[in-house]
């Protein structure tokens, strides 16, 4: 039987939380080495689907081998929102990414956040997130250490969630994807499709 998440929930900012596959390009081993070299009193939740892979069992065992390192198998809708809403710390070892969704989802709703500083996570955290050296567990659990004591102001976590709704938000996402396209096939956007559909004329144009 998987841990219940509403346990977890319990104790506000008492973890650092994975969402994600449990799979080597996400490098969630990663994580969990870093978390046993690093000095913290706070518990490791990994949240993501568990199957039968040779990877996915050794991140298993070593959980069941550390009773503060708890895995939900998958978790959506509310408790996982109430998941990221409560964690102190949410982390992405990606050694490979593309547009991370659950560090999107992280980011909205105000987590501290540490990533693996390859571009296609620094890219989204901007100024409003931590990094360390990918694949490097050492560096890692150092910067556990380091963001797990520290304070997040209230200032900097409502920035954040303004930050990320002004840049990708679903209509601003479809606007960049379309701006692509009309550049590769040379016919470039005179106006973004989003202000096209709410009636507004952007800055510099002619109504």
């Amino acid at each position: 039987m998987q841990p219940d998440p509403g346990k977890i929930r319990a104790g506000e900012g008492e973890y650092i939380l994975y969402v994600g596959r449990i799979s080597p390009e996400k490098g969630t081993l990663d994580l969990v080495e870093g978390y046993r070299k690093a000095k913290t009193g706070k518990k490791l939740v990994l949240v993501g689907p568990l199957d039968d892979s040779e990877y996915c069992r050794a991140v298993q065992q070593q959980a069941q081998n550390d009773p503060n390192i708890i895995m939900t198998d998958y978790v959506v809708g509310d408790p996982l929102k109430e998941l990221y809403s409560n964690c102190g710390l949410f982390v992405l070892p990606s050694h490979t990414e593309g547009l991370s969704l659950s560090l999107l989802e992280a980011l909205s709703i105000g987590a501290r956040c540490l990533v693996s500083d390859i571009p296609e996570n620094t890219v989204v955290t901007n100024i409003y997130g931590a990094a360390f050296k990918p694949e490097d567990t050492d560096d890692l659990a150092r910067a556990l250490e380091r963001e797990c004591t520290q304070e997040y102001p209230d200032a900097m976590r409502q920035q954040q969630i303004q930050y990320i709704h002004t840049n990708f938000e679903y209509d601003v996402m479809l606007d960049r994807y379309e701006e692509v396209y009309h550049h590769v096939v040379g016919d470039p956007l005179k106006a973004m499709p989003s202000t096209l559909k709410k009636g507004r004329v952007p800055a510099g144009a002619k109504a």
